[in-house]
């Protein structure tokens, strides 16, 4: 998942890290990430709700959801 980071567009490292975070318990390296897309490809902007951070929050939220889901299906 590093080298997607660098070698690969953007939506396949969070497809990566998607999937990682559904198959591992608590998969912090997919927010990590996440930071760094959100490092590499965000635009600053000058607006009071920026743009940067996007993916870093959303993959936060996606790690607890999927960590609350695996707990009650019973999964790990």
């Amino acid at each position: 998942m590093f080298a997607s980071l660098f070698f690969a567009p953007w939506y396949w490292t969070m497809i990566l890290a998607v999937i990682f975070m559904i198959l591992f318990r608590w998969f912090w390296e997919g927010a990590l990430a996440a930071f760094f897309i959100d490092v590499l490809y965000s635009v600053p902007s000058v607006r009071i709700y920026g743009h940067f951070g996007i993916f870093t929050a959303s993959a936060i939220i996606l790690l607890l959801i999927f960590e609350i889901l695996k707990k009650k299906l019973r999964y790990f």
